[in-house]
């Protein structure tokens, strides 16, 4: 703009300035010439300097004419030199800025990549520059020279007319400037498009085009690009169009347009209908839209109008109401498409139609609560874990493996399963570790199932519970496992149920068959009791009667001492079945073991070491001193055998100790819930005896109390059974553990004295024949009965001997027909308690209830503590256990006269 402004300033100056300069220069040059030529005809000619004054003198107007020649040459000259100079400076300027806006103009084009190209329509002269030959693979040089036919030979044929008709159109005015594009071989061979972009600059004087030039630029890429855009819009409308999801957008000027999807959702059209091109604000008024709360959207507020506004709205949530088509609910999308200058020309939205996903949504989720509401609440423990681990627990799953607050619904662990796991360990029911793997989630996990599987949890507090299991895995429908479910049953309370029956029935039979061979064991006693009254009774009569010097003597006494051993055994035997009568008196267990010490070292093999821990200032006992220390000495030398032939230690301590409820029930001795009564809980006194011998098996131990049962040889085993009686009978219990080559531990439990007592019992004393003779001052009748008719005999004689009168009965109904009748005189009856019939009790509450008040001393082969409970609610007036002498009858009978003698 700058070159066509000053280009007529320059071509003024230049026509005034020059017209001066010509006048200017002529005038100087022409006066120069005159006095050049004046001053050369003097001294050609030889004038003198006289005639030359002269001819100065002379040629006065002359010079002056000269010198106004000179003067208006000079000025001339230097109007024209300063005119020069200005017209130097703006062709400067003016050059300047040609050549400026030449850099400016190469810039561009070279900006542009395309080349430039002048043509001479007449001629057909064509100039190009590097660049428009550079785009056909050539250099400018490989084509001199050019014309137009160097172009037209490489023009695609399909495109030289084309481009032939836009160059005549522009020639003839119809087109402001040539305009064209078409294909030229490239020197490699290939075709290459080339927008051609030229205008006309000259015409001839009768109008014919002539002077041309414009620029060539390669556009295959952008041929390309457009080729491919124009696919690519294509594709995007057939996607628009054909697409499931309903979509619309709206042009910045309010243009609408819908897809088929669209259409039939929002106007129940079907997919063949032509399409429709609405505006954005009329045909918004086609449906009303409410979101879920019921609130209607204003025009306004519609998604499409608000993405043209240049908001953008994600996963809103309409529901739709067409004026002629069913409610529909929609997720719908909306936002603005931007240009490259960030101005909006058009906004999107796409719409997805939620109606039956949002019910089956809805149905889901309630299935979803029913669900939570079931796993959380269940009884039953019960795990997920997803494929990648991560767990999931109810309620009572927390509570049971103790992970974390069960009070805290669906919880996850934070953690995965194997990390959770290791917060507790499962045994199984041989308390053996099971391994991780083979756990029933992780083996789910694995595409497994488990069903049943019982184990012992051992919790992170050291608790243990007991469990039942069933997993399985949880898959896809593509098949894919995708989690693992376990079920935990706690069986804990189950299973101790079930140890309490097993345990409790092997009570209850140990204890029947203890009560078994006690009731038969006592019932041998008895008998063979009533058997010694008979052979102990004759003897004692004999030897009553006997010369002192005689020689049956000693065949009598040794007859006496063989029954009373018999009579021992028989005591021995009662005491294994718990009814021994026992002397019992307070007694301190420390003191009675050390005063055993001596016996109990002499009685154990040579190679066992005997070490005592006894603890000082026992409380008491109250039991038989003779029975505890047998209780001792068998504990002591059944350790002694169990060391055998090796040697080894055989520990003795003593002690108190607090037994609680299950201690004493778990006992071996302890009588039977079901068929005694149980042993108090409280403080006992304990006896601890300890081998390191070859110890027992289970078999073994469940055994060792029966009678004549013996690891060591035929004949021994009535120790144990004798033991566990004695104890029975002292109200105490004992414990026993033992496993094989561990050697054994057994422990007495005696009651401290005061928390439970034992009557004591003093077998009667010799009378002597101090007490005979006071009884044989006595008179009367004394009614005997016994079923057993040797018994009733030699207690008669025995009564003879005392001075009574004896009467017998076999029954109690003979005895009370007897006492009806005849009988007046009878002062004391000797009641057998065992009798068919009628027995002994029996009787004598008949006595007493038909008024009799006569003294009543009640016999039994058992020994006083066994049929205390009877004999203590009848009240006799006095017992005598079988077999007994005369002495013990004289005693007995003198304290029972005695006392009615008194009353």
């Amino acid at each position: 703009m700058m070159g066509e402004n000053n280009a007529p300033r320059a071509s003024l100056g230049l026509r005034k300035f020059t017209w001066g300069a010509v006048a200017g220069w002529t005038l100087l040059i022409l006066g120069l010439g005159a006095w050049i030529g004046f001053r050369q005809d003097a001294r050609f000619h030889g004038l003198t300097k006289v005639e030359v004054e002269v001819a100065r003198a002379s040629s006065q107007d002359h010079m002056f004419a000269l010198w106004i020649v000179w003067s208006v040459g000079l000025g001339g000259m230097l109007l024209s030199s300063r005119s020069l100079g200005r017209q130097l400076e703006v062709r400067t300027r003016i050059a300047d800025h040609l050549v400026e806006q030449r850099k400016r103009l190469a810039s561009v084009v070279a900006a542009t990549s395309a080349g430039i190209w002048e043509w001479d329509a007449l001629s057909g002269a064509l100039q190009l520059d590097e660049r428009s030959t550079q785009m056909l693979g050539y250099a400018l040089a490989d084509l001199q020279p050019v014309d137009h036919l160097t172009v037209i030979d490489r023009v695609h044929p399909e495109d030289l007319e084309p481009m032939r008709e836009a160059v005549r159109e522009h020639f003839r005015g119809e087109r402001d400037a040539f305009d064209a594009e078409f294909r030229m071989r490239h020197a490699e061979g290939h075709w290459v498009w080339v927008h051609a972009l030229g205008r006309l600059i000259s015409r001839t004087e009768d109008g014919q085009p002539h002077g041309m030039s414009g620029t060539y630029q390669e556009v295959s890429e952008r041929r390309r690009l457009a080729a491919e855009l124009e696919a690519s819009q294509a594709l995007l409308d057939a996607l628009f169009k054909q697409a499931p999801i309903a979509m619309a957008y709206a042009m910045a000027d309010g243009e609408m347009r819908f897809n088929a999807a669209c259409e039939e959702l929002l106007f129940g059209l079907d997919a063949d209908a032509p399409a429709r091109a609405e505006s954005v604000h009329s045909d918004y008024r086609s449906w009303r839209t409410f979101l879920p709360d019921g609130t209607e959207l204003s025009e306004s507020e519609r998604p499409l109008l608000l993405a043209l506004g240049g908001k953008r709205v994600q996963d809103l949530e309409l529901r739709v109401l067409p004026r002629d088509g069913e409610e529909r609910w929609i997720t719908l999308n909306a936002g603005p498409i931007r240009g490259r200058s960030g101005e909006v020309i058009a906004a999107f939205e796409s719409m997805q139609d939620t109606t039956v996903r949002r019910s089956l949504t809805t149905k889901l989720a309630e299935s979803q609560d029913l669900l939570e509401a079931l796993f959380e609440q269940a009884p039953i423990a019960i795990a997920c874990a997803m494929a990648d681990g991560s767990l999931v627990i109810n309620s009572a799953c927390a509570e049971q493996f103790q992970m974390g607050d069960p009070d805290l619904p669906g919880r996850r662990t934070g953690t995965n399963l194997h990390t959770a796991e290791r917060t507790w360990e499962v045994l199984d029911a041989d308390r053996n570790p099971i391994a991780r793997d083979q756990l029933p989630l992780a083996r789910a996990l694995r595409g497994e199932a488990t069903r049943g599987m019982e184990g012992i949890v051992r919790r992170q507090d050291g608790t243990e519970i007991w469990q039942a299991a069933n997993a399985a895995p949880i898959f896809g429908e593509d098949g894919q496992l995708i989690a693992a479910f376990e079920a935990f049953l706690d069986i804990t309370d189950q299973k101790r149920a079930t140890e309490d029956k097993l345990q409790l029935e092997r009570q209850m039979l140990h204890a029947q068959k203890l009560e078994s061979l006690g009731v038969l064991a006592g019932g041998i006693a008895h008998d063979f009791n009533n058997l010694l009254m008979v052979i102990l009774g004759n003897a004692d009569l004999a030897l009553d009667e006997l010369d002192p010097q005689s020689p049956v003597r000693s065949k009598l006494e040794e007859i006496e001492r063989t029954s009373k051993r018999a009579a021992a055994l028989a005591k021995q035997m009662l005491a294994y079945s718990g009814r021994g009568r026992f002397i019992v008196e307070p007694l301190d267990v420390g003191e009675l073991v050390e005063e055993m010490v001596h016996l109990l070292k002499v009685s154990i093999s040579k190679k066992a070491v005997l070490g005592l821990e006894l603890e000082p200032g026992l409380p008491a006992i109250e039991g038989d001193v003779t029975q505890i220390r047998q209780v001792l000495m068998n504990l002591i030398t059944n350790a002694s055998e169990a060391l055998g032939e090796e040697g080894g230690v055989i520990s003795l301590s003593t002690g108190v100790t607090t037994c609680a409820r299950d201690e004493l029930d778990a006992a071996v001795g302890s009588p039977s819930p079901a068929l005694d009564e149980p042993l108090p809980e409280g403080r006992y006194v304990f006896v601890e005896v300890v081998d390191t011998g070859c110890g027992m098996d289970v078999e073994t131990m469940q055994r060792i109390f029966d009678p004549f049962f013996s690891t060591k040889f035929t004949g021994r085993g009535l120790g144990m059974s004798a033991v566990l009686g004695i104890l029975r009978g002292h109200r105490g219990t004992l414990t026993v553990n033992s496993e094989p080559g561990g050697g054994s531990c057994f422990r007495v439990l005696l009651p401290v004295a005061g928390e439970h007592h034992l009557e004591p019992q003093h077998a009667g004393s010799s009378g002597g024949a101090t007490t005979r003779a006071v009884v044989r001052e006595g008179r009367g009748s004394v009614l005997v009965v016994d079923d057993e008719s040797s018994v009733r005999a030699v207690a008669g004689r025995m009564l003879e001997r005392l001075g009574f009168s004896p009467i017998f009965a076999g029954d109690g109904l003979e005895a009370l027909d007897l006492l009806e009748g005849s009988a007046r005189d009878v002062v004391v009856v000797l009641l057998d308690l065992t009798m068919p019939r009628m027995d002994g009790a029996e009787t004598f509450r008949a006595l007493r209830a038909r008024g009799s008040q006569l003294p009543v001393v009640l016999c039994s082969g058992y020994d006083q503590q066994d049929v205390a409970a009877e004999i203590e609610a009848l009240g006799p007036s006095g017992f005598l256990q079988k077999p007994f002498g005369l002495d013990s009858l004289a005693a007995t009978l003198e304290s029972v006269l005695g006392q009615g003698a008194e009353s």
